[in-house]
């Protein structure tokens, strides 16, 4: 009978470092999905913030160069404002009943227009129309990034794509 070769006690050792190597690949592989998970999510996050701030700029571009603006959306003192007049006024050139809006902020101009008619699913170029904004895309888009805030805040509801209603009674 032989005794055992050094090519045994070689081969249970390559296999331990191998087994060893094997573990500590498979963690690192772990820890490097976790991170791929929290990159994507930040990714996420900024991709939907630059398209909000992408909305507003292309919103501030179609306003006349002239007219003071504030970055609320508001004109500011003395400005008149975007689609100014009375609701009646604005449903005359729509054909969209609105009620009156005059002295509000932009964003409580399109909760007013969602409200107004409870149920009704709108687009954003609806509400646009209805506020008496040109059709311009960069009216549209800021009308679509209100939108999209007030859905995340829970004070619209997004029922398809593009899509947007009111929330119902008492769902706020």
């Amino acid at each position: 009978m032989s005794a055992p070769g050094p090519t045994a006690n070689s081969i249970e050792t390559v296999t331990a470092l191998l087994q060893s190597e094997l573990v500590q690949l498979e963690e690192q592989q772990e820890e490097l999905y976790m991170q791929q998970q929290s990159v994507q999510a930040q990714l996420a996050v900024v991709s939907s913030h630059m398209e909000s701030i992408r909305g507003a700029l292309a919103a501030l571009h179609t306003l006349p160069s002239a007219a003071p603006a504030r970055v609320d959306g508001a004109p500011a003192e003395g400005a008149p404002a975007e689609g100014a007049g009375t609701g009646s006024e604005r449903a005359a050139k729509t054909g969209h009943s609105v009620p009156d809006l005059q002295g509000r902020g932009f964003t409580e101009q399109v909760i007013a227009v969602l409200t107004s008619k409870p149920g009704a699913v709108l687009r954003a170029r609806d509400v646009a129309e209805a506020l008496g904004r040109d059709g311009t895309a960069g009216s549209i888009n800021a009308v679509r990034s209100t939108l999209d805030r007030l859905v995340a805040t829970s004070r619209a509801h997004r029922v398809g794509r593009g899509l947007y209603q009111a929330p119902a009674p008492g769902r706020r």
